[in-house]
């Protein structure tokens, strides 16, 4: 375990030197659960990892209990065998490391900047099926990380969109996120979920106090 965190020590302070000029916030993801001899040794891994990427001011993915109901077993649903990734937890894997803010910096880093926070656990309905919950306590698609701001082109065919259909703003918009659905996404300049980009009371995106990425409030940010 020294070896390996010898070498990621290693490797954070080459790139670091190497790029002083343009100080990049450094990203490192951690380790996925697992249910065999090497459990407990792969959780001290992951602790001292924190540590080490809170000493040398990097992001610290935290995937222990992204992979885990909040009752601590792991869902299978993710794995093989319990030690290999399926195609859906690869896809799980995926959306936690495309949520990674910007590399490049222009200040110190903040405490929320320099550890990618750990979503909630997943939870078990009755029926012992899972079910995805995003950060506005609504059943969402799991892909829907940030809120990016759209191009002019996009909020245009969102907006005719919604002109074609009539008023969107009394219809109640389903709870699954359709991905190819600009109307079911809500409001680009502020993220709300009740009304569209059409009649919002600012004038373009709004800025997150959060992360700093524009198109919803602080409220709805995933780094909160």
């Amino acid at each position: 375990m020294d070896t390996i965190l010898d070498q990621f020590e290693h490797l954070i302070t080459t790139v670091q030197l190497q790029t002083q000029d343009r100080k990049p916030y450094l990203s490192i993801s951690g380790p996925c659960p697992r249910t065999d001899n090497h459990s407990s040794a792969l959780n001290e891994l992951n602790e001292r990892l924190i540590s080490l990427t809170e000493k040398l001011e990097c992001r610290y993915v935290q995937n222990m209990t992204s992979f885990k109901y909040a009752d601590g077993n792991i869902d299978e649903s993710l794995y093989y065998d319990n030690v290999h990734l399926s195609r859906k937890g690869t896809n799980r894997l995926v959306e936690r490391l495309s949520g990674i803010p910007g590399l490049c910096k222009s200040q110190q880093p903040t405490t929320e900047m320099r550890h990618y926070v750990q979503p909630q656990h997943r939870r078990k309905n009755f029926h012992s099926r899972q079910y995805h919950q995003n950060r506005l306590g609504q059943s969402s698609y799991p892909r829907q990380h940030t809120r990016h701001t759209p191009s002019p082109r996009n909020v245009n065919t969102a907006l005719n969109r919604a002109s074609s259909h009539g008023d969107c703003d009394n219809v109640a918009h389903p709870t699954l996120y359709r991905q190819n659905s600009y109307i079911d996404r809500g409001c680009y300049f502020c993220g709300e979920q009740n009304h569209t980009t059409k009649r919002c009371r600012y004038d373009k995106p709004i800025e997150c106090r959060q992360c700093g990425l524009k198109g919803h409030k602080e409220k709805f940010c995933h780094f909160r």
